[in-house]
């Protein structure tokens, strides 16, 4: 046997079919890698990029990082965030933000809850409502533990002041799920959610 020969063009052939790889799944990958992608691709602006927060961070505090650690890169994405809505919709025409996404665990309760203590800390009045009847965690953030909330007002047991709680923050309230309801979807369809 010729081992040269034949280690050449094994290496030869392997860095030819390694890059070949490497080229199709790069075509194959249809994630959003920058903002100019996600703008370009949507056809609406970015209002923001919020850096990855360490999982090894208390829960309750990477919801409540736009108070406690205020200096931080991420206090301050929230608050260009707050300034991009302020500046972005006039206040006659939207009162209201709602935050969603695709699947769990992509960051919709702290997203809620710092942007809601950013708007606090401008001096905007801002009520913040739980609607997540799968996954509450919110509730965890403003420290409500098992307070009546949405779903007691939806199913008419109780009155809209009843379950709001007024945070340690100025300007800020809170209105958590309340106990989980095995209909959400009726509850949110609801003529009292109007």
């Amino acid at each position: 046997p010729q081992r040269t020969k034949v280690l050449a063009m094994a290496m030869g052939l392997g860095m030819m079919l390694g890059g070949s790889l490497a080229l199709l799944r790069q075509f194959l990958d249809q994630r959003l890698k920058s903002v100019d992608e996600v703008s370009a691709m949507l056809g609406l602006p970015v209002l923001g990029v919020i850096p990855a927060m360490s999982r090894r961070e208390d829960r309750s505090a990477r919801g409540q990082i736009t108070c406690l650690q205020s200096q931080s890169h991420v206090a301050e994405a929230y608050r260009t965030v707050r300034t991009a809505v302020f500046f972005g919709v006039p206040k006659t025409e939207a009162k209201t933000v709602l935050i969603t996404s695709a699947a769990p665990g992509e960051g919709k309760s702290t997203m809620a809850s710092n942007l809601a203590i950013a708007m606090a800390q401008a001096g905007q009045r801002v009520l913040v409502i739980d609607a997540d009847f799968r996954r509450p965690a919110l509730h965890v953030f403003f420290e409500a533990g098992h307070h009546p909330g949405l779903s007691d007002y939806l199913s008419g047991e109780m009155r809209l002041e009843e379950t709001v709680i007024r945070s340690r923050r100025a300007n800020l309230w809170f209105m958590p799920t309340g106990p989980l309801n095995e209909d959400p979807g009726g509850l949110l369809n609801g003529k009292r959610m109007q």
